[in-house]
């Protein structure tokens, strides 16, 4: 929440113990259920963390393969490897995977599976 913002621009910081997500500048000024639709986080009271330029080289945009990272894309969220990102010089430390993101993937693969094996189910069940 803004707390956290706050925190994190007086550090000059972001990352750990978190994964790294950001998305468009408009986002910055969304609240209430604008807020929850474009970005999934709950209501609440948010402060933006402003990304520098130089930093941008180290987000990458999801890649859509299924619904869910499919929204992530439309909606331009993007997101860095695990680690800390400088908000002052805009390096980057890299410390590992996002594992966040990879969750988000592996529902997708989930989810297109269950599509794939209901679909295949009806269609046998009608021969």
């Amino acid at each position: 929440m803004s707390q956290h913002a706050n925190k994190i621009n007086e550090s000059g910081k972001l990352g750990l113990p978190g994964d790294i997500f950001a998305g468009p500048r408009s986002n910055a000024g969304l609240s209430g259920l604008p807020l929850t639709l474009k970005t999934g986080l709950s209501s609440g009271d948010y402060k933006p963390v402003f990304i520098p330029k130089e930093a941008e080289k180290h987000f990458s945009k999801v890649t859509p393969i299924g619904i869910y990272t499919g929204w992530q894309r439309l909606m331009g969220h993007q997101y860095t490897a695990r680690g800390t990102l400088n908000l002052k010089t805009g390096d980057f430390a890299r410390t590992g995977v996002n594992w966040s993101q990879v969750k988000n993937y592996a529902a997708d693969v989930g989810i297109n599976i269950l599509a794939i094996g209901t679909g295949i189910l009806i269609g046998n069940s009608r021969d």
